[in-house]
Order: structure tokens, then C-alpha cells, then sequence
């Protein structure tokens, strides 16, 4: 576990994660929890849905136009024509808040009970894209935070 990340998660007593794209989802590589933290489950090898995820949202914002059909392509594989439509929304909707703030915001769309801010990390020659987030029960971190 990195120890900026534990750092992060203990100051905002919530779960960190670092994640790139594997096909239509979002695979943690790194992840980082408070003691206190609520748990879901999520350890190195999760794979989160990259159309719900805010690290996928994150994730989608900051790449080119080829590398955005791409991931629709490979989203088609396993969403029905519904879910297609709304992940096309979310997604186009991640890239206005990326564009607006630099930053994602995913308040309960891929949990209920949870709300995140995610960032994309875009290595220095621009050929690999992955995301961070930071999240956790919406009862302690509602938007304002």
C-alpha cells in the first residue's frame, strides 16, 4: 500500500483506490482503507464496472476519441441497448465534470450507499491512463466534502 495513499484515506477516514482498464472495466492495481473505513469488499483485482465507477468515469474523461470508442466497443460486448444509452449519459457526463473541474463525481451511482470523487492519472508521454479515487459511505462524505 502506498503510504500517500494511507495517508489520504486516514485524513478523510475513506477508501483509495488506483485502477486502469482492463476490456469494460476498471481492475484495482492499488488500494488504501482507513481502519474505520465501511468495507465493500474491493481488494487488488476487483473489477469495477467502468460505466458506474467514478474511476471509470475519471478514467473515460481524460482519453482521446479513439481510446472513448474503444471503450464503448468493448462496453457494447456486455450491456444490453438500454444500458448502453445510459452508460453513453453517465459517461458524457463525467467528461463535462473532468472538463469543468478536473474531477469526477459519482454520488450512489455505483452503490447506494456510497459517494466518490475520482481523478484520471495521465503517465507523461500521455499513453497510459489510469484513475484514482476516493470514496465512502454517503453518510460521511456527502458532496460538500
Amino acid at each position: 500500500m502506498s503510504p500517500r495513499m494511507a495517508s489520504i484515506a486516514n485524513k478523510f477516514d475513506a477508501s483509495l483506490s488506483l485502477a486502469g482498464r482492463v476490456g469494460s472495466t476498471m481492475v484495482i492495481v492499488q488500494r488504501a482503507e482507513a481502519p474505520s473505513m465501511l468495507r465493500l469488499n474491493f481488494t487488488v483485482g476487483t473489477a469495477l464496472t467502468l460505466e458506474r465507477s467514478a474511476v471509470g468515469g475519471a478514467y473515460f474523461a481524460a482519453t482521446c476519441d479513439e481510446d472513448r470508442a474503444a471503450t464503448l466497443e468493448a462496453l457494447k460486448e456486455r450491456l444490453s441497448p438500454q444500458a448502453l444509452g445510459d452508460a453513453r449519459a453517465w459517461l458524457q457526463e463525467c467528461c463535462q465534470m473532468y472538463s469543468q473541474h478536473g474531477y469526477v463525481l459519482n454520488l450512489r451511482r455505483y452503490h447506494p450507499e456510497v459517494c466518490a470523487i475520482a481523478v484520471p492519472i495521465v503517465s507523461i508521454d500521455g499513453k497510459t491512463v489510469m484513475s484514482l479515487n476516493c470514496g465512502g459511505p454517503a453518510s460521511r462524505m456527502p458532496p460538500e466534502l
